[in-house]
């Protein structure tokens, strides 16, 4: 039986296509039972914090209480949530010595990297260096964040932090990051501190920044929304995965009800 489950937050939990953000009623009813339950639900992103909080209050539910129980915020830094409040891990302050180390070497070559991908006609509405996450770029449309996440490949690729770097996309946005510390490795650690065995995990995901916890490699089982990226629900079925249909958390709700059909979640009667 899966024990947590684990969202992405944008365009897979979120809807951005313009109706507003609203989280399924049916499937926040179904996390609330199933944390009531003893297990947990949790939500993984890149985003800060205090973001997700916000977005989520502002929906009229209340953060943590009981949805969600756990979060990975910046890809890397893990919390449990208690009674609407954060509680740390006490690795995370490793996870950003870490973080630090290597920023401080990415740093030397933004102006490269950045020239690389304007000489190609490509140019990034912003970026920015988080001093404990990532360098970031962020595009205009989807074309131009695969064809520059091509060229810092490349660039990563031919200097010493290839074997420290890895390069992730999430739609518009192109980053590069510790290579060791993704959602995947992240949302692993809190299973281990739980006691959880990988093959008792849930994670969904939309774009490639989710690859690392949906393609089955650490034993989790994977889905993908029906809104995300072609790519990555090839790699989700090949791992033995769930595809949904639907949008965001409508697509959400619609693997849920998939994997209660393999008996491996509860179902829940009103």
């Amino acid at each position: 039986m899966i024990k947590i489950i684990a969202t992405d937050f944008d365009w897979t939990l979120i809807d951005h296509s313009g109706k507003g953000f609203l989280i399924n009623r049916e499937l926040k009813a179904f996390f609330d039972a199933y944390i009531e339950d003893g297990n947990y639900v949790g939500i993984v992103s890149g985003r800060i914090y205090p973001e997700m909080t916000e977005i989520i209050n502002n929906m009229g539910y209340a953060w943590g209480n009981p949805y969600p129980n756990f979060t990975v915020y910046k890809e890397a830094y893990l919390a449990d949530i208690i009674d609407g409040k954060k509680h740390d891990f006490t690795q995370n302050e490793l996870t950003r010595k870490r973080v630090l180390s290597v920023v401080r070497k990415i740093t030397r070559f933004v102006d490269e990297w950045i020239g690389e991908v304007e000489k190609q006609g490509i140019y990034c509405r912003e970026w920015k260096v988080g001093c404990d996450s990532n360098f970031d770029m962020n595009f205009k449309t989807l074309a131009d964040s695969e064809k520059a996440g091509e060229i810092i490949a490349n660039c990563v690729a031919n200097t010493e932090l290839c074997d420290v770097c890895r390069v992730t996309r999430n739609a518009l946005i192109v980053g590069v990051a510790v290579k060791e510390i993704n959602k995947g490795t992240a949302l692993l650690a809190f299973a281990k501190e739980k006691g959880i065995a990988p093959n008792e995990i849930l994670a969904i995901g939309d774009s490639f920044n989710d690859e690392s916890m949906t393609d089955g490699k650490l034993g989790f089982l994977g889905g993908c929304v029906g809104n995300g990226e072609e790519n990555l629900k090839n790699i989700v079925r090949v791992g033995g995965g769930y595809i949904g249909e639907g949008v965001a958390s409508d697509s959400v709700l619609d693997i849920i009800k998939k994997v209660q059909k393999d008996a491996l979640l509860p179902i829940y009667r009103a």
